[in-house]
């Protein structure tokens, strides 16, 4: 079984681990990304250039790899494609590829933050308390937390201070959804659900470091409310696949509530945590791929388990590129490019 990693970029982490399912299988991971400066594709097995999801030529371009590569699962991990794969995950299952992918209906919801937050509290969810258009002129009302209605990794999310740099901050990113500024611990969920939506898994995690929306340093964590909550969340939005739901703990104020944030329909950047504790996303979904019936094990994992993040060097020479071309408009990579022994 040969796997795809789309947008690969820096993830490294993901790519060796889809490397360890597929290897006993004699399998390999194709990386691929817009960029041939991705330290993910001197990593994996076998490297491709893509356009943009968003190109014209993006879909020729991906169905070529396929065929030369012999894909049969992909792996998108980014916020900005999930939405096209999501639409034609018929079309790849035509040609024999599985995508552990949510619904187009998931996939908008998940990424339209006012569309959440009201599923969230429609459905019985603790979300931070919005803030109402007539408290907005109010000083003591700020500061505030206003988002946009998509965004990731804390782009899209401010912290205001004032009425007149709500209106700024408006005029220039459309509409705001405004929520009171909560102060607390906030944490990560990791869910697996199969192709069917069962949810097989779930990982609650605290994020003790946290850099440009990344954890850094994250420990898994005893919590039986937070597994509940990522299973109850996951069958509510009919999850297929790896996702990641973010917290804030507010058990210890005098709320005693968990407000859910965000859930991101994807891999996460932490997520090779869930991974080291037992639930071995990239593992399990080859075995789903492959037709096998995976049995639930929420809660199943290994608590204190910490993770410590860290960069690493990779050091590229010319030769290193020579296989990467442009021929017919098609920017790719040459059947032998970047390939490792």
């Amino acid at each position: 079984m040969n796997v795809l990693v789309t947008s690969a970029s820096r993830k490294v982490s993901l790519v060796r681990s889809f490397q360890r399912a597929v290897a006993p299988l004699g399998g390999r991971v194709v990386a691929a990304d817009c960029e041939e400066r991705s330290a993910a594709l001197f990593l994996a097995d076998r490297a491709r250039l893509l356009p943009r999801s968003d190109a014209p030529d993006f879909w020729d371009a991906l169905v070529e790899v396929i065929r030369d590569e012999q894909i049969s699962l992909l792996i998108p991990t980014r916020d900005e494609e999930l939405p096209l794969f999501a639409a034609r995950v018929d079309e790849l299952r035509a040609l024999g590829v599985t995508v552990p992918i949510s619904s187009s209906r998931t996939i908008a919801l998940c990424q339209d933050k006012f569309a959440f937050a009201q599923l969230c509290e429609d459905r019985g969810f603790s979300v931070a308390t919005r803030v109402a258009a007539d408290e907005l002129a109010d000083p003591a009302r700020y500061p505030v937390f206003a988002r946009t209605r998509s965004g990731k990794g804390g782009r899209g999310a401010f912290r205001v201070d004032s009425r007149a740099e709500l209106d700024r901050l408006g005029a220039v990113r459309g509409p705001l959804l405004v929520q009171e500024l909560v102060r607390a611990p906030e944490l990560s969920i990791d869910v697996l659900a199969d192709l069917e939506g069962r949810v097989l898994s779930v990982v609650p995690r605290e994020r003790a470091t946290v850099v440009a929306g990344e954890s850094y340093v994250s420990r898994t964590v005893h919590d039986p409310a937070l597994v509940r909550l990522g299973a109850r969340l996951a069958e509510a939005v009919a999850l297929r696949g790896h996702a990641v739901i973010q917290v804030f703990d507010r058990r210890p104020s005098e709320l005693g509530r968990i407000d859910v944030i965000e859930l991101n329909p994807r891999f996460g950047g932490a997520s090779a945590l869930a991974f080291e504790a037992g639930a071995d996303s990239a593992e399990l979904v080859v075995r789903m791929a492959r037709g096998e019936r995976i049995a639930p094990f929420v809660g199943g994992y290994e608590v204190g388990l910490t993770m410590l993040r860290y960069t690493q060097d990779v050091f590229v020479r010319p030769r290193d590129l020579e296989g990467i071309h442009v021929a017919r408009g098609l920017v790719r990579s040459g059947r032998h490019a970047l390939q490792r022994a």
